[in-house]
């Protein structure tokens, strides 16, 4: 699971090494309605449906040293060979369109072996982040719901392989126990440690993370 020549932390820095430059990303929107607005002066025509709606979980880890994420490399289907943070769409017929918080937690135990309580996983509501294409009549537009997790590594057997809420530390409530073996892949994706969020592979990752992933890390 961790590579230590692809995850070997960096010198202390404030700033992300593999970021993408300007001239490769799209444009950023504080707001949907901002969005729109630039598709109308452009003669463009809206986007046409529901938005298809999706989970999208940050999983982060922090030491005396540094802050580290939890991301995952892609073995098949869209992006593979990408990282990616961990997520995917939400199933309607599971009451995950109501309630966001419940794909988010299953998506996390497929793909990462984290079990994350319900309520925990409430708590670590970000927002929204709103996709849209500009061939929406082929690409749908895209709805995630963001959350953000910490998670500490723990050998105590009586949490029996469940994520246990500790309560977290008092800035950040969502936050969980996890056992040293839990964390594993799946035929889809390969969890991946690095140890210094400003070492993560944002060359290697959809363009759109060196937007929305970096200001959050900040």
């Amino acid at each position: 699971m961790f590579d230590p020549t692809l995850c070997s932390p960096s010198q202390s820095r404030a700033e992300f090494v593999h970021r993408l430059p300007p001239s490769r990303l799209g444009e950023c929107h504080g707001s949907l309605c901002s969005f729109h607005d630039v598709r109308k002066a452009k003669t463009m025509s809206e986007p046409m449906g529901e938005p298809r709606q999706f989970s999208l979980i940050v999983v982060l880890s922090k030491d005396e040293h540094s802050i580290g994420i939890l991301i995952g490399r892609k073995k098949r289907g869209f992006g593979k060979g990408f990282f990616n943070c961990f997520g995917g769409k939400l199933e309607a017929s599971l009451g995950e369109h109501i309630q966001p918080a419940k794909g988010a937690v299953r998506e996390l135990s497929e793909e990462t072996g984290i079990v994350c309580p319900l309520e925990v996983m409430k708590r670590a509501f970000v927002g929204n982040i709103a996709f849209t294409f500009e061939d929406g009549d082929v690409n749908p537009s895209m709805k995630v719901h963001l959350f953000c997790i910490f998670v500490t590594t723990a050998s105590a057997p009586d949490q029996g392989g469940m994520g246990r809420d500790t309560g977290g530390p008092q800035q950040f409530p969502a936050h969980v126990f996890v056992r040293p073996d839990q964390i594993r892949g799946c035929l889809e994706i390969d969890p991946v440690w690095f140890r210094n969020i400003y070492d993560i592979p944002l060359d290697n990752m959809f363009a759109d993370d060196s937007l929305w992933l970096t200001k959050l890390l900040q």
